[in-house]
């Protein structure tokens, strides 16, 4: 998709000489662990019917993220296409949203109260090229579902179904170790990181854009 966000260079200046942007990525940040910690614990998956969490390291992690970006591309994914996935709080969510800034896709996560009027729109509208989706979710069957709005997404070349089977399963698409070295770069500080979508509780949802630079600028905040 054509992103064109309004980021104007009297607007620009000030806010990186004052240090509120500092032209850094999440992949700054999460090479930077790597490098002095990987072995540390980064993510601990909570699963419904599963006794024991799943963890992993941050080497773990970083793993997985290699994966699933190099099946993002082997699915089509170029830079600045859009990422749509609607997961719940599991390690899938957290490794696509990295891989989609290694590779320069933008990340498009929903919420899983949507359904298909609402996703219809979104899909539609950021020209996703990919939905990622739980098989099932608290009884909803969303493999179901998003099979289908595909006639309705005709940008949409693949569904990724997390916990599902046959081709579209989350395992076969994204995660395959036969796909080839990346050849991609990662997210730049002022291309756009993330599309989040309003509620469209007053009209249709609007698509907000962040780039690296907006988004951890009210990281840095929170964390002072």
């Amino acid at each position: 998709m054509n992103f064109d966000p309004v980021l104007l260079a009297p607007r620009m200046g000030p806010m990186k000489a004052q240090g509120f942007w500092r032209d850094e990525t999440i992949e700054c940040h999460f090479r930077r662990a790597l490098a002095c910690c990987p072995d540390k614990l980064a993510v601990v998956d909570y699963r419904e019917g599963q006794n024991q969490p799943i963890r992993l390291s941050y080497q773990e992690l970083d793993q997985r993220v290699e994966r699933i970006a190099r099946g993002l591309v082997a699915s089509g994914i170029e830079r600045s296409d859009v990422v749509t996935f609607q997961l719940p709080n599991c390690w899938e969510f957290i490794a696509l949203s990295l891989a989609c800034a290694r590779i320069g896709a933008v990340a498009n996560p929903v919420m899983p109260i949507f359904r298909q009027h609402e996703l219809n729109f979104m899909l539609n509208f950021g020209e996703s090229k990919i939905f990622i989706v739980p098989k099932v979710f608290r009884g909803f069957d969303y493999e179901e579902m998003a099979h289908a709005m595909r006639p309705n997404l005709p940008h949409l070349q693949q569904l990724g179904v997390v916990g599902g089977s046959g081709d579209d399963s989350f395992e076969a698409t994204l995660l395959a170790t036969a796909h080839p070295p990346l050849t991609t770069t990662a997210i730049d500080p002022d291309d756009v990181l993330l599309l989040m979508y309003t509620s469209g509780t007053t009209g249709e949802p609007k698509g907000v854009m962040h780039t690296s630079n907006t988004l951890f600028s009210n990281l840095h905040a929170y964390i002072r």
